[in-house]
């Protein structure tokens, strides 16, 4: 039979875990856009690599090598490309006028 100091414990317990699990994801919500953007670029080439790897019998790292190195220009030439056009348009903005 539980006694009254168990329950007490047994329930301070309880809410000691619930409040470490809220902060936690309090704390983890910062995080939230690039864990999104991981799986939906893991999705999105998941079928792709699982080709390179099992039907062109590619190593397991030669082919994350190259969706790292992929992705990383990817992702260089859209910020490129979003700055050109940036100052681009504080070109026209202010020297044309």
């Amino acid at each position: 039979m539980i006694n009254f100091n168990d329950r007490v414990r047994q329930i301070l317990l309880l809410l000691l875990l619930i409040l470490l699990i809220y902060l936690s994801l309090r704390e983890v919500r910062l995080f939230m856009p690039g864990l999104l953007g991981a799986v939906t670029l893991y999705i999105l080439s998941r079928a792709s690599y699982f080709q390179l790897v099992y039907n062109r019998k590619w190593k397991k790292g030669n082919a994350a090598f190259l969706y790292i190195i992929f992705y990383l220009f990817g992702f260089l030439f859209y910020f490129i490309y979003l700055f050109y056009f940036i100052y681009l348009f504080y070109f026209i903005l202010f020297y044309l006028n």
